[in-house]
Parts: structure tokens; sequence; C-alpha cells
């Protein structure tokens, strides 16, 4: 679509205004957080929403305006939403395959960006190949128009402090053999994470890596697969294939050589495994779909748990894990499911020894 289309769509929706009083935290994320001037080309990638919950194209116009101020053009492509088993457009993919090298993409979504299955890879893979750097921010359908201070909040935070708690944690997962996680509501699980390498999501997506979520916060490692037991009592926030839920009746996850065997507790743990086994049927691999592919550790002081996950996940004081897929982070799960899972007040021990950060 036209760029002069979003912003009259925009005006006509009365969401310009909330659009340009809040255009400045995504201005400082093109100057601080990325190397744009390093960037051939610029495409950003959105939906409408819904009524009342139109964060996307809300972020999209932000990204767009301060990149106009910044004196860069950029194009933008907005569909319908998508779920992780729906196409993405059309019109995406083929902007994709087009796109220079080299080329910088932002992308804010009510859900997801629908499947990109066609382009042969999943897009971060892509994304590593073509040389592009990335900024995404899914899952925003769960919040209302109102909540977008909550992303911005985010959005304001002190990178360096994130980035000096993130190394600290970063560099005691590289160095351990094992971790250990427990909690007051019944936590207590340990994997192996011997010869992985944690990765620090702590904003910087100028050097090495080329991409990842905004807003920022978390150091998260793949586990040995077949290495993790235990107990995992989820009491933060559970995202599925409806969404994120805020937990009301915590979910229990019994698991053994990193094998989801029981999932116990009230509707939140009935809808997981509803998509659970819904995505057992669609996989080539149903094996892989219950298995625990990621442990992370929040580490952003202006989170709270809020009911979206791109969010929840990086809250101080929390930590996570993730069922399915960790192959785009040095491990060797492959499948087309990744849902994070969210509990409270962890304490983590690597080694024996009581992770202080």
């Amino acid at each position: 679509m036209h760029e002069l289309e979003l912003i009259k769509w925009l005006d006509k929706n009365n969401l310009l205004t909330i659009t340009k009083n809040h255009s400045k935290y995504f201005k400082e994320i093109l100057t601080n957080n990325l190397n744009i001037k390093n960037n051939s080309n610029i495409l950003i990638i959105s939906d409408w929403g819904s009524h009342g919950h139109r964060l996307a194209p809300i972020i999209s116009g932000a990204y767009y305006l301060s990149l106009e101020k910044l004196g860069y053009k950029s194009g933008i492509i907005l569909g319908n939403e998508k779920t992780r088993y729906t196409p993405a457009e059309k019109e995406v993919v083929s902007s994709l395959k087009r796109l220079n090298t080299n080329s910088l993409i932002l992308m804010a979504f009510s859900n997801r960006p629908g499947s990109l299955g066609v382009l042969g890879k999943s897009f971060r893979r892509y994304c590593l190949e073509k040389k592009h750097n990335f900024i995404s921010t899914t899952g925003l359908g769960g919040l209302e128009n109102k909540d977008l201070y909550i992303i911005t909040k985010a959005l304001d935070v002190d990178y360096k402090k994130i980035k000096i708690k993130g190394e600290k944690i970063k560099n005691a997962l590289d160095l351990g053999r094992e971790i250990r996680i427990k909690t007051e509501r019944g936590t207590d699980f340990s994997a192996s994470i011997k010869g992985r390498y944690g990765i620090s999501l702590d904003g910087d997506y100028k050097n090495k890596i080329r991409g990842g979520n905004m807003p920022a916060g978390e150091v998260y490692i793949a586990p040995l697969t077949g290495s993790v037991n235990g107990k995992i009592v989820i009491d933060g926030s559970s995202r599925n294939e409806k969404g994120t839920m805020i937990i009301e009746t915590p979910i229990t996850l019994t698991v053994k050589k990193s094998q989801i065997l029981k999932i116990e507790g009230g509707k939140e743990a009935m809808v997981l495994e509803e998509t659970l086994n819904l995505a057992k049927k669609m996989a080539k691999r149903p094996s892989n779909i219950s298995k625990i592919g990621e442990i992370g550790i929040g580490t952003n002081p202006n989170i709270d748990i809020v009911g979206s996950m791109v969010v929840d996940e990086k809250a101080i004081n929390t930590g996570h894990i993730a069922i399915g897929s960790n192959y785009w982070f040095g491990g060797d799960i492959f499948t087309f499911l990744h849902l994070d899972q969210v509990f409270r007040n962890p304490e983590i021990f690597v080694d024996g020894k009581m992770l202080e950060y």
C-alpha cells in the first residue's frame, strides 16, 4: 500500500495524534539500536488489527513518521491479521523476495506475520542469509489502543544497564554445565547447558545480532535436547494458538527427557494442551512439538506481565521456557511451533551456585 494511505487511515480513525505523540520512542530505536545508514532499503510490514486493538498499525505509522523525520523513505505493507498457520500476504512474500541485500525490515503484528514457508526457510534464517536487519513486535492484539504506553515504557529503558545485566547472565550460562530453576509455586527442573551458548537480547542490533524483538530484555539458551527434567509451574502468562493468556490457575508441566508428559491446571492448561495436540496433527515430527526448547530470563525493569508475550517474557523477576523449535539459536529441535510460558520469581542455579543479577 502507499505510505500516505496509512497516515490517512490513522487520521480517519482518530489514531494519528497518539501515533505522532509516541513516535519519538521509535525514532530512538532507529537511531540508537540500529545501524540504519547501512541499510539499502526499508520495509515496514504490519496488519490492521481489530476494533480497539490497533497497536500494530499505530506502531507501523510511528516507524514511518520517524523515518520521514530522519530523511529515509520506506515501503509499507498492511494486511489482515494472521496466525502461524495461515499464509502470509502474497505482497509481503513478494516484497521480501525483491529486497536488496542489507535491507531493514520493521514488523509489528497483532498476532503473527503468517506462514512464510514459500520463502523456503524461516524468517530469521532468510534475514541471516540476505544480511537483513530486522525489528519484530508480535502478539499485540491482546492489548488495547490505550495500552501503547506499556510498549513505549518498555522501550524507554536504560539499555546500558540491560546490556551489563544480560552479559553477566550470558557469561554464567556460557560457562555452565547445568541449570536448575525453582520457584515457591512448585517449579523445580534442571537441564544440561554444556556446550550451549546464551543469547542476550539487549536491544543492540548494530553488530553481531542482526535483529530481534523490541521491547528488549532477556537472556535465553537452548538446553540440550533430552536433558530437561522436572516440574514447571507456569503462573505468569502462557502463549497458545489463541494468543497470550495471563494465568489465573497455574499450569503444571511434568517434563522428562525434555518431553512434556502431563499438562495440569485449569482453562489455561486445557487451551495449551489443545494447541499442542492440534500442532502435532500438522507437524512432520509430532514429537518435537511438545519438547522444551528454550530457557529464558527476563531483564527489563520497565515491564510487568500484561498478556502480550513479546512483552511478558522480558519482565524482570521472571523466567520462561518455550515449547517447540530452537534451531535458530543453537538447538536441534526443528518444528514450526515456539510457545513461550512465563513463571514468576525464579531462583536460578548454575552448577549449584545461585545466579545473582
